[in-house]
């Protein structure tokens, strides 16, 4: 039976770009990778485009999913820890985060850091923030991620240890910033502000909250407090909300924006070729997926998804989702993950149109309905996705409807199970560690409703283990499940990507390939 104690609240909705991150014992560099090219100098003014507002900045109240308000968050509040290279955690507000057993955690942070209210940063103020994710009353998406700490202890001012109920052996990723939970806020000010504090913020990040003009833009201005001196680079951030893709486009080449986070393939196609503007294509590729619910409906019957796993050709898919602007080698082996990645399988399901149609036929023979509705958001790119689905499906003797609703109820849907697939897409991510696993684990979202031991097993060793390589061998062994019982139809890569002029640089082009970067090692050159 699945814990609901601790039942995953970080829904996956279709704008997601998270997460997060594997390391042996927690971080303990202090320098970021540097991997984007180029020697940073400072001052200049970037302008970026968002795709939707956001109702509050208050840190319980930000999506967990970096461009759901995560992004204009983290540039006031930076965030405890961050991702350097190859996805890897490192300190960034804080001076380390270790463990030795996966049990009890230590967090050290940074003597003498400040809130730009003159407020310390010290670890009373950090569990002063994590309180507050963890109240009875909280609707935090990071509540549910802090469900096994069994205790939090100010050790000394600048030292917070963790005790868990369970190992983890990636807990420190749910503080970089693909959660909000790293993001940590002024407690003055918000005792001062009350209700306010979401539409006035203080932190201690690179940036200070100046302007808000809601469904218009927002307006950060370099810290000159911040820890790092040489930080931020630039002088001021402008998020503007843009929420089409095309326009965002367009935006970039009229020179309104010089980045972009999350363009689709059909949007930025069109610049690929363009040497005034650079694509971060660094990073995992991501999957566009259909989940067939394992407890109810066709998918039930493992004939049904075996079938439908080989009924897509992913030349054919990879051209109509990708419009064919990135190279694929049409191979499932590695989807949702890198090419050639150490979590690569061999038995992702090859395309058999006919054997598809003999297995949905043979189980139509035992006098199984062959209706099929599939659960997707109304109003982006998961429609069009759908109704392809529907289109091959119904090729090989399903009969499927679509059930296309808003976010808000796409998401309740996830949850409880309403559907008999759900079309969803796992975004470009610098580590499987909780997106993917959220997807898949019983006390997590759990896409395909699925209440396999062994593959709950296989997830939660990914997740426990202090070694890459044990993590790796996990999330192989995770996949490989997943394929052999059909718990996940992997359609194609879903390359999306952020898109700067060429003067812009992000700081870690790895990251940056999954639009969660860090806003103080950003510069113009």
């Amino acid at each position: 039976m699945i814990d609901m104690r601790k039942r995953t609240l970080f829904y996956t909705t279709v704008t997601a770009v998270v997460l997060l991150l594997v390391t042996a014992c927690g971080g303990s560099g202090d320098k970021s990778s540097g991997q984007d090219s180029g020697t940073p100098t400072t001052g200049g003014v970037l302008k970026i485009a968002d795709g939707s507002e956001v109702r509050s900045l208050d840190p319980v109240d930000i999506s967990i999913y970096f461009t759901s308000g995560g992004d204009r968050a983290i540039s006031i509040y930076g965030s405890l820890m961050k991702y350097g290279d190859e996805g890897k955690v490192i300190p960034a507000m804080a001076k380390s985060f270790t463990t030795e057993d996966g049990l009890t955690w230590t967090l050290k942070l940074r003597k003498g850091v400040k809130f730009t209210d003159g407020t310390e940063y010290d670890a009373k103020a950090v569990k002063f923030n994590l309180k507050r994710h963890m109240a009875p009353d909280s609707n935090s998406t990071g509540k549910s991620l802090l469900d096994d700490v069994k205790g939090m202890t100010v050790a000394d001012p600048y030292t917070l240890k963790f005790e868990l109920n369970e190992k983890n052996g990636a807990f420190d990723s749910l503080f970089t910033q693909g959660s909000n939970l790293g993001f940590i806020a002024s407690p003055t000010a918000m005792k001062k502000k009350g209700d306010k504090f979401g539409s006035d913020p203080v932190g201690a990040g690179p940036f200070v909250f100046e302007e808000w003009v809601r469904d218009d833009h927002l307006t950060v201005v370099r810290n000159d407090g911040y820890w790092d001196k040489e930080k931020p680079y630039v002088d001021k951030i402008e998020y503007s909300i843009i929420p089409d893709p095309q326009t965002k486009a367009q935006s970039l080449i009229s020179g309104q924006i010089n980045a972009a986070l999350i363009l689709p393939p059909d949007a930025w196609v069109s610049l690929k070729d363009n040497d005034q503007f650079h694509i971060y294509k660094e990073g995992t590729s991501g999957a566009a997926a259909l989940f067939p619910n394992a407890q109810r409906g066709p998918g039930k019957d493992e004939r049904v998804r075996k079938a439908i796993q080989m009924a897509f050709d992913p030349a054919a898919t990879h051209k109509i989702f990708n419009k064919n602007v990135t190279e694929w080698n049409g191979s499932r082996d590695c989807l949702p993950f890198a090419e050639n990645g150490p979590e690569c399988t061999t038995n992702a399901p090859e395309y058999d149109i006919n054997e598809a149609k003999s297995l949905v036929a043979d189980y139509k023979e035992d006098g199984n309905s062959v209706k099929m509705e599939i659960l997707t958001v109304s109003s982006n790119d998961l429609m069009d996705h759908a109704k392809y689905y529907q289109q091959v499906l119904n090729s090989i003797g399903l009969d499927v409807s679509i059930n296309g609703v808003e976010v808000t109820e796409y998401t309740p849907g996830v949850v409880k199970g309403n559907y008999d697939a759900v079309a969803s897409m796992i975004l470009p991510f610098p580590n499987p560690y909780p997106k993917v696993f959220n997807f898949f684990d019983q006390s997590g979202s759990n896409y395909p409703k699925q209440e396999d031991k062994e593959l709950d097993a296989a997830l939660e060793k990914a997740r426990d283990s202090l070694s890459d390589e044990k993590k790796a061998a996990a999330w192989k062994s995770a996949l490989s499940i997943m394929n052999d019982k059909g718990y996940a139809i992997w359609a194609a890569p879903a390359p999306t990507y952020t898109v700067t002029s060429k003067d812009v640089h992000l700081g870690n082009a790895f990251v940056a390939g999954g639009s969660i970067w860090y806003p103080a090692d950003a510069w113009i050159d």
